[in-house]
């Protein structure tokens, strides 16, 4: 499976860094191809491979955790396993990567803001204690925006074993914010797998929220599985390939531009698509608010024209004709003798 984990086009457009994940059926990266394996096209267009980094080289990783403590979560021992789940993922960091911690119930705390993890950040995933409500969209978007203001590879690690039932945002706005920001969602369902009722995961919209950011869903059916189930997220994570290309259309044109990496192992080849946004002359979001340009347009428009209609009415002023008046002769009055 290959899969365009982030696109970074923000850094220094129009030089793209992908980061790419190559696994095989079990999930476990697939390490030491080299570049002549990748090849690159941006919509249709082949594109250069300027820069490539393989599994051997450490690319440093920022990462967000989200952590469900639900009250759902006190039972079958799950919230005891997803904190020692996030405490394995802590404990293979390497030393340039980064972590942040949120846990959510009703509402959202940070309990950690992003950095290089510790002892002391072991010991308050061990301090979190269960609520009762599941704001779980909230959490991951508060995730997303801790996220925004870092550059290279990031990504939220989210878990959940309900469906949301106190967020404010949509699962539709998350999923618009993380691409916004190129972060990918690697979304944990525990428990039940349901469509109805709060004691059931909604995995129809977990895997939407992966699939469309680029990140992964992973299904645990018990707390026990957890503890694997991040460290394989860690593992495929950490062992990317880095790719930079130059985008054949260098123009800022506000288009979306669909990516496709092809990647050949023992003679088949296997693609992954997904696409960015190019920022617009006047921010990244003009190609798809045209509207925008149109109004600022339009005066300019007017502006431009304004001396020539001028001068017309004036013209049109002077050629009318000039409306004509008849004398009225006043009648002397008649003297009476």
């Amino acid at each position: 499976t290959v899969t365009i984990s982030q696109i970074d086009h923000r850094s220094n457009f129009p030089s793209i860094i992908l980061h790419v994940s190559v696994t095989d059926t079990s999930g476990q990266p697939i390490q030491h191809l080299e570049q002549d394996a990748f090849s690159i096209t941006e919509d249709d267009r082949p594109a250069h491979i300027s820069d490539f980094l393989g599994t051997g080289v450490e690319v440093p990783i920022t990462t967000v955790l989200v952590v469900d403590k639900s009250g759902s979560m006190a039972n079958a021992g799950k919230l005891t396993g997803a904190k020692q789940a996030a405490i394995k993922f802590v404990t293979l960091a390497r030393q340039a990567d980064k972590i942040g911690l949120i846990a959510f119930s009703d509402s959202v705390k940070v309990i950690q803001d992003i950095a290089v993890p510790n002892g002391l950040l072991q010991q308050r995933i061990q301090r979190i204690q269960k609520g009762s409500g599941t704001a779980y969209y909230d959490a991951v978007y508060k995730a997303i925006e801790n996220l925004s203001v870092i550059e290279g590879r990031k990504a939220v690690v989210a878990l959940t074993d309900g469906m949301d039932n106190k967020s404010h945002v949509s699962r539709n706005t998350v999923i618009q914010f993380a691409q916004e920001n190129s972060t990918p969602l690697y979304i944990v369902g525990l428990g039940t797998p349901s469509a109805t009722g709060d004691a059931g995961i909604d995995e129809a919209s977990l895997k939407q929220m992966a699939n469309q950011t680029g990140g992964r869903y992973f299904y645990s059916p018990s707390a026990a599985e957890l503890e694997n189930l991040y460290k394989l997220i860690m593992t495929q994570m950490q062992n990317e390939y880095q790719i930079t290309y130059t985008s054949p259309r260098p123009q800022k044109d506000g288009t979306r531009r669909r990516v496709t990496v092809t990647v050949t192992h023992n003679n088949i080849e296997n693609t992954a698509e997904s696409s960015y946004l190019v920022p617009g002359v006047i921010g990244s979001g003009f190609g798809a608010q045209w509207w925008v340009f149109l109004m600022l347009l339009l005066p300019l428009i007017f502006l431009l024209f304004l001396p020539t209609i001028i001068k017309k009415l004036i013209a049109h002023r002077k050629l009318a004709p000039v409306p004509t008046t008849t004398a009225v002769t006043a009648t002397p009055p008649v003297q009476q003798i």
